[in-house]
């Protein structure tokens, strides 16, 4: 296996808390009263929740401000990077060229402000090293644990032992770091997007290389990457093949031959998305402006016709779904539901 195709095989986990015991048996009994519609309106507000207030200020810590690079993490070098569905980022070209000197959290703090910042009314304040005091909004970032990954939005003040820290860095590069803090802001991997193409998976082959590269089993596999969110739990724009949010995953994953690219910067419809969650940003309304501010390299027409492929990659994967807001419990799912807790709710009341 050569070096790029390790780190093309490198994916994240994306963590999220449970709805509590209230808001969980909430959501059962509606279903069991057959309103599918209230069953619905929960599920979507405990995803709307995990959404930050408009002009939040979130900290930002670190359990080391001095990781050494090649043992607490590790630097993805240009050879590894695949530049063939767009350029990197021009701050990677910048990182590359401090090789080991590079300070990986003030170079995350670089990304942050200079890359997502700009297109959110949020203000992250860097505040230096985690003193292992459990803070409400505070990321806490590691470079401890194994792979990349980081809790999806207010999930990070969930207040657990647990819970800290909220995200991790096993690898450094600018777009795993984009990739991660977009998770921080509330959003989900473009793979399980429930609105436009679907992915259509070979799940044999899949499962296998899933084991294989990330040490999955089959139910992580599909919590990771093939169950779909549904469309009534999150404010989703239509599958974007380019986003920063989706992995590079093989043609030999899929029945129709297609697979999917590694995207090394965020495209316009990421920056969209965040500038109309988070309204009131310095470039709100504004995307073109910051798209060809952070990627000199481009241009306006650029910038449209990369709008216009991706929507051509996107068509390439298979049927689409519509885009729009679906009864997430509807026909055959709401049956298959139903039973399987009266199944549950009969053999707790045998075992009392």
């Amino acid at each position: 296996m050569s070096r790029k195709q390790v780190v093309q095989d490198r994916t994240c986990a994306e963590l999220t808390v449970k709805p509590d015991k209230k808001k969980e048996q909430e959501i059962k009994q509606a279903i069991l009263d057959g309103d599918t519609n209230k069953a619905a309106q929960l599920r979507a507000a405990f995803f709307e929740a995990k959404k930050w207030n408009i002009g939040d200020e979130i900290s930002i810590v670190f359990t080391n401000l001095n990781p050494i690079v090649g043992t607490d993490v590790t630097l993805t070098e240009s050879s590894q990077f695949d530049t063939s569905n767009g350029a990197m980022d021009p701050l990677q070209l910048e990182f590359l060229q401090q090789g080991n000197d590079i300070n990986v959290p003030e170079a995350i703090q670089r990304i942050v402000e200079e890359r997502v910042a700009p297109l959110v009314n949020l203000t992250f304040i860097f505040n230096g090293e985690w003193d292992n005091n459990y803070r409400e909004n505070e990321i806490v970032i590691s470079f401890e644990q194994t792979g990349a990954w980081s809790y999806v939005g207010t999930d990070i003040n969930y207040d657990n032992p647990d819970s800290r820290p909220t995200m991790n860095f096993g690898w450094f590069d600018v777009a795993t770091v984009i990739h991660e803090f977009c998770h921080a802001l509330g959003m989900i991997h473009e793979h399980q997007n429930p609105y436009g193409t679907e992915i259509d998976w070979n799940l044999s082959a899949l499962y296998q290389w899933a084991e294989e590269t990330q040490g999955w089993d089959q139910e992580q596999t599909d919590t990771q990457i093939v169950d779909k969110y549904n469309q009534n739990d999150i404010n989703g724009s239509a599958f974007d093949p380019c986003s920063i949010m989706l992995y590079f995953y093989p043609s030999t994953l899929t029945n129709n031959g297609v697979g999917t690219n590694q995207n090394l910067r965020m495209s316009p419809v990421d920056m969209e998305w965040l500038s109309k969650q988070y309204p009131g940003g310095e470039y709100d309304g504004k995307i073109e402006e910051f798209y060809l501010k952070i990627y000199p390299d481009e241009n306006l027409d650029v910038f449209d016709d990369k709008i216009a492929a991706c929507e051509t990659m996107a068509a390439q994967f298979g049927e689409s779904q519509p885009n729009t807001t679906s009864n997430i419990l509807a026909g055959e799912n709401t049956r298959n539901i139903i039973i399987g807790l009266l199944v549950v709710l009969i053999v707790a009341l045998l075992l009392k």
